[in-house]
């Protein structure tokens, strides 16, 4: 048991953090509106959808999207501060040293889509209360 909460943490830390900035996300726009069932369908709405991008832009993170862009700016301060101007070869040598550490690394992004899709349930159950209120 010990060594699956081991494995677990990094996952259950992530999904609390996920479902915390979403329920920023809720009480920002739905404190700051009239307060009303159907402005809390909109907040699940932006906090699902900030979330749904968030897990798609770490995705495409880790596919390596930006690796030019990282080295260049890794070149660019390693040259400005005279550390170790020759840390990586060329982009290629970048390239392969990150994609090394993500084959390492586990995919937490999924706890992002599980936080969206457990604020989507929230916009549907609200969705059938506010149906039934108005008849």
């Amino acid at each position: 048991m010990k060594t699956f909460w081991f494995k677990a943490k990094k996952y259950v830390i992530t999904l609390i953090f996920s479902i915390i900035f979403g329920g920023a996300v809720f009480c920002l726009y739905f404190f700051l509106k009239n307060q009303s069932l159907k402005d809390a369908i909109d907040a699940c709405s932006i906090a699902a959808v900030a979330l749904l991008g968030g897990g798609l832009l770490v995705v495409i993170t880790r596919l390596g999207a930006f690796d030019t862009f990282a080295f260049g700016f890794k070149q660019a301060l390693t040259s400005m501060f005279n550390k170790d101007p020759n840390a990586f070869n060329s982009l290629a040598d970048y390239k392969l040293q990150k994609y090394e550490q993500r084959k390492v690394k586990k995919p937490t992004y999924l706890m992002l889509f599980l936080a969206a899709i457990l604020f989507i349930v929230a916009i549907v159950v609200l969705k059938i209360i506010l149906n039934l209120k108005v008849k």
